[in-house]
């Protein structure tokens, strides 16, 4: 069992997702190929092949944020034309490679795909909304990876960002007023 987490974190290091912002489709194409060969050596035990599947999900979906920030957009665009709707296809081929391997699989891709709103956003209202959003339900993401994000999609002064960042800040204080979850995706998604 963990000889097989070691197998699959070792192809994570292997198949470098930084090739995939810089050359296209190809190498997330191939790494999910990798890991479904790898997922095949693991044990079918309900609970085990659950812990380690999420396991790898999140360091997927963490390596492929990280390895974004760390591209170019403008040379992403130049390659993608749309990168959020890109970012947005991958998420959920992520999503589905690994509810494919076990169907109770949390959906890590969540994250991915308000990323991919964030990315693809317009309007500073419904950026403030969709990063308080993500801040909300996702505290691992740091207030450093959000700053970079909102520098990374471009189109912003630094006053914007600041004060879309303040907006953010304040998530974990205004989480508690808000009576249900779905609000703000309805009011996100009459900004876009």
């Amino acid at each position: 069992m963990i000889r097989s987490v070691t197998l699959i974190r070792g192809t994570i290091r292997t198949v470098c997702l930084r090739q995939y912002f810089r050359e296209g489709d190809t190498h997330l194409k191939q790494l999910l190929r990798e890991l479904k060969s790898q997922f095949k050596n693991l044990p079918r035990e309900c609970d085990t092949h659950k812990v380690v599947m999420d396991a790898v999900y999140s360091q997927i979906v963490s390596l492929y944020l990280q390895q974004l920030l760390l591209s170019n957009r403008t040379d992403l665009e130049k390659m993608w034309s749309e990168v959020g709707v890109v970012i947005r296809e991958d998420a959920e081929e992520m999503q589905e490679v690994f509810s494919q391997q076990n169907v109770n699989v949390e959906k890590k891709n969540e994250l991915l795909l308000k990323v991919a709103d964030i990315v693809s956003c317009e309007d500073v209202d419904a950026l403030k909304i969709s990063c308080l959003q993500l801040s909300t339900d996702y505290p691992d993401v740091s207030k450093k990876q959000l700053k970079k994000l909102l520098q990374w999609r471009g189109g912003l002064s630094s006053q914007k960002v600041k004060a879309v960042m303040e907006m953010s800040h304040q998530g974990n204080s205004l989480a508690s007023w808000m009576p249900l979850p779905g609000i703000v995706d309805a009011i996100a998604r009459r900004f876009h």
